[in-house]
C-alpha cells in the first residue's frame, strides 16, 4: 500500500458496519470485496483504503435516503469566484491556453 494513503482504524470500521445493521459478508458486498476481505479490514490484518471508506459510507447512506431514515445532504452551492478562491490552478490561463480556447470558440483549428 502505497505510504502517502491513511488507512481507517479497524475499530471504525467494525462500528460503521454495526451502526448499519450490516454483517461482514453484507457490507464486503456492498463495496464489492471478498468477505474475508472486510474481515481482514476489522481485524487490522489489512488496511482499507480511503475509497472502499469512502464508497461504503456512500452506499449506506443512500440506502438509509431510500428506506426515508434520513434526509439527503445538501450540497453547498458556490459561485466561481469562490471555487477558484481555493482551486490549485491559476485564475488566468496561459498563452497556450488562451489560443486553444480562441480557436474552440472561432472553429479553427490551431496548429
Amino acid at each position: 500500500m502505497r505510504s502517502d494513503v491513511e488507512g481507517i482504524a479497524p475499530q471504525t470500521i467494525r462500528q460503521a458496519r454495526l451502526d448499519a445493521g450490516l454483517t461482514q459478508v453484507s457490507a464486503a458486498s456492498l463495496v464489492h470485496v471478498t468477505p474475508l476481505t472486510w474481515k481482514r479490514w476489522e481485524s487490522g490484518d489489512r488496511t482499507m483504503h480511503p475509497a472502499f471508506w469512502e464508497l461504503f459510507a456512500l452506499k449506506v447512506e443512500a440506502d438509509r435516503v431510500r428506506q426515508g431514515n434520513v434526509q439527503p445532504r445538501r450540497m453547498p452551492r458556490y459561485t466561481m469566484a469562490e471555487l477558484l478562491a481555493v482551486s490549485e490552478y491559476p485564475t488566468e490561463p496561459d498563452a497556450e491556453s488562451r489560443d486553444w480556447v480562441a480557436g474552440e470558440a472561432t472553429g479553427k483549428e490551431i496548429l
